[in-house]
């Protein structure tokens, strides 16, 4: 497969409320990818955690109880694929971001290998470089 990565459209909402016309409540076993890129032949996934509180002040472990199913979904996939994972906790002023690498994880906690934070302009530059690299050869 080549540099790919997802390309983000409005479609993936209308995707979902189909899904859920066909699947019900057992829609919620589907994990949705929020975003992946193939750098070099390595898969990079992102996830997207929005916060009630400044993501400067998110801790993923302090909130595990309510991520853990679908951060575990998408960890599994990413060793599968033998990528790697980040975590983007954002708030809906896009004043701050905390990205996070996963390192490992177990059923209690998260261990990360690297932890970001950034203002916006700083988030747009290193998301613009991500997109940028998928389509260096």
């Amino acid at each position: 497969m080549g540099n790919e990565s997802k390309i983000i459209r409005k479609t993936d909402d209308s995707a979902m409320a189909l899904l859920h016309d066909m699947l019900g409540d057992k829609v919620n076993n589907i994990t949705n990818i929020d975003s992946y890129y193939n750098i070099n032949g390595t898969y990079h996934f992102l996830e997207f955690i929005k916060c009630e509180i400044k993501p400067f002040d998110y801790d993923p472990n302090q909130n595990w109880h309510k991520i853990k199913s679908q951060i575990s979904i998408i960890w599994d996939f990413t060793c599968k694929a033998e990528g790697l994972l980040w975590l983007v906790c954002y708030e809906i002023k896009k004043e701050q971001f905390k990205l996070f690498k996963v390192h490992s994880m177990d059923e209690k906690q998260i261990q990360f290998s690297k932890v970001l934070q950034q203002d916006l302009n700083q988030f747009k530059i290193w998301f613009q470089k991500l997109n940028s690299d998928v389509l260096k050869k």
